[in-house]
């Protein structure tokens, strides 16, 4: 067995993180957010060279912010909430490659932030409020063409400079350069993060309604009834719930591990919940009719249900529920046992009727014996 995702993130663990963790080198996913854990993140955490998400949020960890310059795979990372020393930026923030979303809430950083940061060729979200960076917020010039979101609520910025190029969302209410400008977009405390979450599309398809419980089929354009659950993804590589290649990669290998036809499934609104889990609603469509039969539920739902489908890469480890499914003859098992059930009482009512006669008779017959031995007596 080879540990390649460590979850124990939602728990009630306490005490160091052990430093035996950092020999695991087989790691891609570490998960120990919101748990009690203290003490320093180990310095050997850094040779985990294979972990493409770090999530240490929520905890009581202290002691020097950790160095990952070593993590070059490192997709995704939130240290946010915890009590380390304070510090200005690290190189680590522009220096890893594939950083997609950097994630340190109340950080205890401070000073400026460099231009630099926001020229990562992958990265997509950088959330660092409530902080005390200040100064000149400047996102610079060549700012990559995957950023969407930028958060700076509640440090001390006095200004800043954005050009026309990024066109994505900048959040700084709470900073004083705000109390100078306070109508501006980036300065309205309700502003959310743009990106429309993906839907697999029918636009193809006419736009009538399906009866209840039944859905359109995108491969078909016909109303039947799916096979439906939700996805949890614990640790995606990727932020952008809109990023269409991802979640139409998916979709094809879905159908086609499950076995179903090309294009006979639908993912709708993927969204990040509280325990930054992306969560995505998964319908999958019968080919031969309007309905999947008892034997295509049970193995579909052992596929998702045990994990033995296994998602692109970038979806990291997951876990899914299943709605009940609407089989055609769901009611006529109940039917039967009520039909079983009448026949049984009707059954027992005739023997009861029976075996009464036959006490009668009994009774009757012993009675006439005894009559006819006291005539011969």
């Amino acid at each position: 067995m080879t540990l390649i995702h460590l979850l124990f993130d939602g728990n009630k663990f306490t005490g160091d993180i052990p430093d035996s963790l950092g020999f695991v080198s087989t790691l891609e996913v570490v998960r120990l957010d919101r748990n009690s854990l203290s003490g320093p993140v180990p310095a050997n955490l850094n040779n985990l060279t294979k972990v493409n998400e770090l999530n240490l949020a929520n905890n009581q960890l202290n002691g020097p912010l950790p160095n990952l310059s070593g993590m070059t795979l490192l997709n995704y990372v939130d240290l946010s909430n915890n009590t380390f020393d304070p510090s200005p930026s690290p190189q680590w923030f522009w220096k890893l490659p594939q950083l997609s979303a950097l994630i340190i809430q109340s950080g205890r950083l401070y000073g400026t932030v460099p231009m630099k940061l926001f020229s990562s060729p992958q990265l997509q979200q950088v959330i660092l409020d409530g902080n005390a960076f200040n100064g000149t917020l400047d996102l610079g010039r060549s700012i990559s063409s995957e950023l969407s979101m930028v958060s700076f609520k509640d440090n001390d910025f006095s200004s800043v400079t954005v050009t026309s190029s990024y066109n994505g969302t900048l959040a700084l209410a709470g900073n004083p350069v705000c109390d100078h400008l306070p109508n501006t977009a980036y300065c309205n405390v309700t502003q959310h993060a743009p990106s429309r979450a993906y839907t697999t599309s029918l636009v193809k398809c006419f736009s009538g309604a399906c009866p209840p419980e039944q859905s359109m089929s995108p491969q078909s354009c016909g109303c039947a009834y799916p096979y439906q659950g939700v996805m949890y993804f614990r640790a995606p590589f990727f932020a952008d719930v809109g990023n269409g290649t991802a979640f139409q990669e998916l979709e094809s290998k879905l159908w086609t591990k499950l076995e179903l036809s090309p294009g006979s499934v639908a993912l709708q609104d993927p969204f990040f919940n509280s325990d930054s889990y992306m969560q995505v609603q998964v319908k999958l469509f019968p080919s031969g009719g309007p309905y999947f039969n008892r034997t295509e539920v049970m193995r579909i739902g052992f596929d998702l249900s045990n994990q033995t489908f296994k998602p692109p890469k970038e979806f990291g480890p997951y876990y899914f529920i299943a709605s009940p499914y609407p089989f055609p003859d769901r009611n006529v098992p109940a039917s039967k046992s009520k039909g079983a059930i009448i026949g049984i009482a009707v059954g027992c009512g005739v023997l009861v009727i029976a075996l009464v006669g036959a006490a009668v008779y009994a009774l009757t017959q012993r009675r006439r014996a005894q009559k006819a031995t006291e005539e011969l007596g």
